[in-house]
């Protein structure tokens, strides 16, 4: 690589080098995955040698670590993530899989709503209290007319969103599976989603009362049941 400048090994597999590329003098360390032929290149930033050496060693404990725990090394944003499961998605309805109109609607949910929420926040630190505040964040950023948005919709928009998460799990981006802990439970024919607003009187499908999205055709990463 021509731009690395003043380049050190410090060990096998560990490097560290400056950029010629940037105008500061901060270093950056190159470390080799163990069991896989993948670097992870960071900034260390700093322009002190001594200081970026420790910091390179400390690097290299931390990526050993995540490998051996089967910690996700390579962090994602939940808007790459989300992304990439609506590829994922548009290709079983290519396969007829799933029906094109089904991946337009999560497609929606993705870009309109999803990712204006979770933006560039890394995957693996998404957590309950982020997922639980998803409702009131959505019924203030309404897009209807009179800026209200219907609890159907928001129950809509959170399974896609929990599937994207169970996606990130299947794909080893994140360790978290989200599963019954996180208060929505699958079932075989109907994805029962958290309460918003009032209680729910019963069980209705989605041609009804949005309070349960029924599922004819099972989605590709599913909600998981812990079971």
């Amino acid at each position: 690589m021509s731009f690395l400048v003043d380049p050190q090994e410090l060990k096998n597999g560990l490097v560290i080098f400056r950029r010629a590329d940037v105008k500061h003098q901060n270093w950056y360390c190159r470390v080799k995955v163990p069991g896989t032929d993948k670097y992870k290149t960071i900034s260390l930033k700093t322009p002190d040698i001594n200081e970026a050496k420790n910091k390179a060693f400390d690097h290299d404990s931390d990526i050993r670590f995540r490998v051996k725990h089967e910690v996700p090394v390579f962090e994602k944003s939940f808007e790459e993530v989300a992304q990439e499961y609506g590829q994922f998605l548009k290709g079983t309805a290519d396969a007829g899989q799933i029906t094109l109109r089904r991946w337009k609607v999560v497609d929606g949910h993705i870009r309109l709503h999803l990712i204006p929420y979770m933006g560039g926040l890394q995957i693996t630190h998404i957590n309950e209290d982020k997922w639980r505040a998803y409702p009131v964040w959505r019924k203030q950023n309404g897009r209807s007319l009179d800026g209200t948005v219907k609890d159907g919709s928001i129950r809509a928009e959170m399974l896609t969103y929990r599937a994207i998460m169970n996606y990130a799990a299947d794909k080893g981006y994140s360790r978290k599976a989200w599963t019954s802990g996180d208060g929505i439970r699958i079932r075989r024919r109907h994805c029962r989603l958290p309460a918003i607003g009032r209680p729910s009187g019963g069980m209705f499908s989605a041609h009804a009362k949005p309070l349960i999205v029924r599922v004819t055709t099972p989605p590709a990463y599913p909600a998981r049941t812990g079971q």
